[in-house]
């Protein structure tokens, strides 16, 4: 699959849906950036499962609703509810395992 940016509307018209993975970062980060292309490679190498990002400073109010403190924050979601939630960076193989686990 692909990794794909969505912001508040997009977010809004699949929040109680949603299943996948969802990044939460910002410009800003160092560790963000760090994680994107990570992010991508996993996308790449797992199919059937959704890969999204989203700007927490752009869509505060996705942020607010998962109660993320510090980004990166990577969200599992399975229709809409968070089954583990992974604060900071994590490496390629760790990423996929976490993903893996839970679809």
């Amino acid at each position: 699959m692909k990794l794909q940016e969505i912001n508040k509307a997009h977010f809004e018209g699949m929040e109680n849906s949603i299943t996948g993975v969802l990044e939460l970062y910002t410009t800003t980060c160092p560790v963000c950036v760090q994680l994107k292309p990570v992010l991508e490679e996993v996308a790449q190498e797992i199919e059937n499962v959704n890969f999204y990002t989203i700007n927490a400073q752009e869509n505060m109010s996705v942020a607010r609703k998962f109660k993320v403190m510090s980004v990166p924050t990577t969200l599992i979601l399975k229709n809409g509810e968070v089954v583990e939630k992974v604060i900071g960076f994590k490496n390629k193989e760790e990423l996929k395992q976490i993903v893996q686990k839970h679809f």
